[in-house]
């Protein structure tokens, strides 16, 4: 089974008042149904899969107190994911493609 050895880790990380981060690797910025039940509504943040916003979350995110009748999730708001440089699709946020330093004929000289 795919959580055998996830679910004991996440069930301790709880236990232990650890700060949790759910990775969506479908860029999602929310939880997504595919959640297991034993991480949903645990107190995580659910950001997508992308090395900028997950740098953020691990450098500044800490748990908060969730207002009554919501549930003890977490997500970044839109201005964050703005301010750290993605593009929001629906859902999603993407990290824009750098652009080739190569395109159009601009190569180095040693470069073939």
């Amino acid at each position: 089974m795919k959580t055998e050895f996830v679910q004991p880790e996440a069930e301790a990380a709880i236990q232990k008042g650890c700060r949790l981060i759910g990775v969506n690797i479908n860029k999602s910025r929310f939880k997504h149904w595919l959640c297991p039940c034993f991480f949903a509504d645990k107190g995580a943040l659910f950001v997508p899969y992308s090395p900028h916003v997950l740098a953020h979350a691990l450098k500044y995110w800490q748990r908060g107190t969730p207002a009554p009748g919501t549930t003890d999730d977490w997500y970044f708001d839109d201005a964050k994911y703005t301010q750290l440089g993605y593009q929001l699709v629906g859902d999603t946020a993407v990290w824009p493609e750098s652009a080739n330093p190569f395109a159009g004929g601009n190569r180095p000289p040693w470069a073939k």
